[in-house]
């Protein structure tokens, strides 16, 4: 059963009669409660973006303490022992700064004196751990509990213990006479509506396509009275469509205008959550992303993506299947790791899975961290859009969503294989330095590399085929050992180019691998980052390009016809001294 949350209007008609004595302060004051947020009207709503992904799945927005105070300050005083009789009440009145309950036993303040008791957990620390455990927003969770509970709990200075019950209106879908909220009692208590609540939002994330509503355009109720109408809108994101299937009602124009009072065929629960969130935190709207195009040049071609330990984008299962998730998993040159990468003219690229031809596609357009990555038909949609930008690390480069300004990144940083692939915002780590190899396959040998134009080979100073250090050249053709090399296939979408005889390695000299004009030398082979290369394809041959800095292998100055000039690397540009040919020996 999918379960859904009264509307606030719905909520005041099921407190019974004996109620208005506890209740009548804070209901009249129901609305009062404003915070020093900036001021915001009703007329801002956006039926279709209630709230921004950033925001409602930002975990980190309040720390327990935080919220203690909160909470504090919204009820600086609590009456335990009420302000008047209540007929069938007795204290003590336990306001929601004050409750505790012990998660296990069900034990609340009401029975253990008002406060904080030994086992308890208050309701600071259980908003907060909910919060922390399912990734929501726990001023989300404050606010649906001023919208949801009784009295409601974030302003009632004397509630009783029955207020606690469905504080979240979880499991109170409105199936009873008149639409009323017809609540499962195995649902209830504080503890439990708030975890509850907040599984529900993150179900409602792990699964919008299961539900009514979805991304894009719907028929959307005014109230539960289907003969009120419907609107059409536009859901723009996962937080506003989680809102809406939590309860599945939009304000009508009327009530909009008349906030915070009540309308004919009005609903107001998301109306009131937009306004209760602005007015206690300001902005429903997270930090406003700019779209940058790539500052990186990646050529046309088809690559292996990878991370470091050879973590490599790799569509689940080699399925076919529009929604595929895309997880890591170890290179193993099958076609479902081979992407099709693409500059468009905007200067964003796209990546099409080589097995199925469908795209890299951020689900449903989502802003959040911790967003599904997969494969989707084309849509020319900003989900299937990427920017390639340097690491701030250091190590490799940022493939980052235009949708979102989020960067595709190994959930965890796990090392194990079928890790899921998600969105994160960029930081420094390697868990999104992503590298880029070219699929091209030498056959593993002997060769000697020869500039195309001058005829020039590559050739070790002196014959020095033992000596580290050695610099590296370019010579006229002889057949020597100083100009046979081999290479070598790591297996991994680089290649490492060892002399033939002695097995040393061209190595970038110091491992300043990200400096043009660094010198190449011959050393013991250890295929680190300074000693491997992608082999690509170009115009005359082929290009040697280490996969960590893009620099490549050139005769330095430009010079391909004098004996002796150095090898050096340096940012590709597509020149003659740039390209080289293989000869098989």
């Amino acid at each position: 059963m999918r379960y859904r949350s009264k509307s606030i209007k719905i909520l005041f008609f099921v407190i019974p009669v004996f109620f208005v004595g506890v209740l009548g302060l804070v209901v009249y004051n129901f609305f009062d409660q404003k915070s020093n947020a900036n001021a915001v009207s009703a007329a801002d709503f956006n039926a279709g973006n209630i709230i921004d992904d950033s925001v409602f799945y930002n975990k980190n927005a309040m720390t327990a303490d935080q919220i203690q105070a909160f909470l504090n300050n919204l009820m600086p005083n609590c009456y335990p022992y009420g302000q008047s009789a209540v007929s069938g009440f007795t204290p003590p009145y336990v306001c929601l700064k004050d409750y505790h309950e012990n998660i296990t036993t069900g034990e609340t303040s009401f029975e253990k004196g008002s406060g904080a008791f030994s086992g308890g957990t208050s309701a600071a620390q259980i908003i907060y751990n909910a919060a922390q455990e399912y990734g929501i927003n726990p001023q989300v969770l404050l606010v649906l509990l001023k919208k949801e509970s009784l009295g409601p709990l974030t302003s009632d200075t004397w509630p009783v213990k029955s207020q606690y019950k469905f504080a979240m209106g979880y499991a109170c879908p409105d199936s009873g006479p008149d639409n009323t909220a017809n609540c499962d009692s195995s649902k209830s208590g504080f503890y439990k509506q708030i975890r509850a609540a907040a599984w529900q939002l993150k179900y409602y994330k792990d699964h919008p396509n299961d539900y009514r509503y979805r991304i894009g355009w719907n028929d959307i109720q005014y109230s539960p009275n289907t003969a009120c109408g419907t609107k059409r809108v536009n859901i723009e994101n996962i937080a506003t469509l989680s809102l809406y299937i939590y309860t599945p009602y939009t304000p009508n124009d009327a009530a909009l205008a008349n906030y915070p009072g009540t309308v004919n065929c009005g609903a107001y629960g998301n109306r009131n959550f937009f306004m209760f969130f602005s007015e206690w935190f300001g902005s429903t709207r997270g930090d406003v992303f700019t779209p940058k195009p790539s500052s990186i040049d990646i050529a046309d071609g088809v690559y292996f993506v990878s991370a470091s330990n050879n973590r490599t984008l790799d569509v689940s299962g080699a399925s076919k299947t529009n929604g595929t998730k895309v997880v890591s998993y170890p290179l193993n040159g099958n076609l479902n790791q081979k992407w099709e990468v693409k500059r468009l003219k905007n200067g964003y690229y796209t990546f099409k899975d080589m097995n199925s031809g469908r795209f890299l596609d951020i689900f449903n357009g989502a802003t959040y961290n911790g967003a599904d990555v997969g494969i989707w038909d084309e849509s020319n949609g900003e989900n299937q859009q990427f920017a390639i930008h340097a690491n701030a690390g250091g190590n490799g480069y940022y493939i980052q969503a235009k949708v979102s300004g989020k960067v595709i990144d190994i959930a965890n940083n796990s090392l194990s294989a079928n890790t899921k692939i998600q969105t994160w915002a960029a930081g420094t780590g390697i868990s999104h330095a992503w590298n880029f190899w070219p699929t091209i396959s030498i056959e593993q040998g002997e060769y000697t590399i020869v500039n195309p134009i001058s005829n020039k080979a590559l050739d070790i100073s002196n014959g020095q085929i033992n000596t580290n250090g050695t610099n590296v050249q370019i010579y006229s053709a002889n057949s020597s050992a100083s100009q046979s090399w081999y290479l070598r296939n790591n297996g991994n979408g680089t290649y490492s180019i060892l002399n033939s005889v002695s097995r040393k390695s061209l190595d970038i000299k110091g491992g300043n691998i990200y400096t043009n004009d660094q010198q190449v030398q011959l050393w013991n082979d250890s295929a680190n980052g300074s000693q491997v290369w992608n082999i690509a394809a170009a115009n005359n041959g082929y290009t040697f390009i280490n996969p960590y800095s893009r620099k490549v292998l050139e005769s330095s100055g430009g010079q391909i016809n004098l004996d002796g000039n150095l090898i050096k690397t340096y940012s590709q540009n597509g020149t003659n001294a740039q390209n080289w040919v293989l000869i098989k020996k």
